[in-house]
């Protein structure tokens, strides 16, 4: 209106301007990734499972309508014989319980099956039984199965540094899940890191529950935390918009490092599959 009240000449529509060849450019910052990425992370993927976690109540199975009480997780291969998960996958209280006795735990991971393959609904997917719950952590949010059998997949390579986070810093993360024991997805998009610290990692990648215990990956197919679950946040936006829960992981650093007597992962050698515990 300003233009045409002062008598310059109108702008033109958008529309019907001509496209510009050959002089592209980037968008804010480059999101690109080199094209192995994606056969890179459908390897990784081989090696993401989905869980059923029988829950045992005073040594026997739970029951419900006649069937047994399960819960969905996520667990990945750290070795062949080897699988990562949370200690909350494997503990199968609703959050509001107490926890499993330590009978009912080891039980619990003694019976559990990791499903590989189950990629789409029509999959069947290939069902590996477990031979013991290896060690676990209730504060780092940790567990490792150990398989019956080994298998032949590669086992995901791990980061040996911590992320680290500062205000600007650009950082994605992806993640390979079985949301709400559905077949296996990425979340690739909505993926940036927001803050760390030496134990945990927060994030906005998209989960749901049953992706608890999947491997937080960066944009090498490292995995550098392993994802536990959300956590509400103020003040923090994204893309514009407040955000009410940010998604949280243990640095995978954290939990190579950790040591208590008796029962918690002090160090493993993913090469030589040796647990130290004290």
């Amino acid at each position: 209106m300003d233009a045409k009240a002062s008598g310059q000449p109108l702008l033109p529509d958008p529309a019907t301007l001509r496209e510009v060849v050959n002089n592209e450019d980037i968008i804010h910052r480059d999101d690109m990734v080199d094209f192995w990425f994606l056969s890179a992370g459908a390897r990784a993927g081989n090696s993401v499972a989905k869980l059923l976690v029988p829950r045992y109540e005073g040594g026997a199975p739970a029951l419900e309508n006649n069937k047994p009480r399960r819960r969905f997780g996520t667990g990945w291969l750290i070795t062949d014989r080897l699988v990562v998960t949370n200690h909350h996958i494997v503990n199968c209280r609703n959050q509001q319980e107490p926890p499993a006795s330590d009978a009912d735990l080891l039980l619990q991971g003694s019976h559990t099956i990791v499903r590989f393959d189950y990629n789409e609904a029509d999959d069947p997917g290939v069902d590996v039984e477990v031979e013991r719950l290896e060690a676990s952590d209730q504060r780092l949010d940790f567990a490792i199965l150990r398989l019956k059998t080994a298998v032949t997949r590669m086992p995901l390579q791990v980061q040996k540094l911590p992320v680290v986070f500062s205000a600007g810093i650009y950082v994605s993360v992806n993640i390979i899940q079985h949301p709400r024991g559905h077949p296996k997805r990425v979340g690739l998009r909505n993926n940036l890191l927001t803050s760390a610290d030496e134990n945990t990692i927060r994030y906005f990648t998209d989960t749901l529950p049953g992706s608890s215990g999947s491997p937080v990956f960066d944009d090498t197919w490292h995995v550098i935390a392993l994802h536990r679950g959300s956590h509400p946040v103020q003040g923090v936006s994204f893309q514009g918009r407040d955000v009410a829960v940010v998604n949280v992981g243990t640095q995978i650093t954290a939990i190579d490092g950790c040591w208590a007597p008796g029962h918690a992962w002090e160090r493993f050698d993913a090469h030589r599959d040796i647990l130290l515990l004290e």
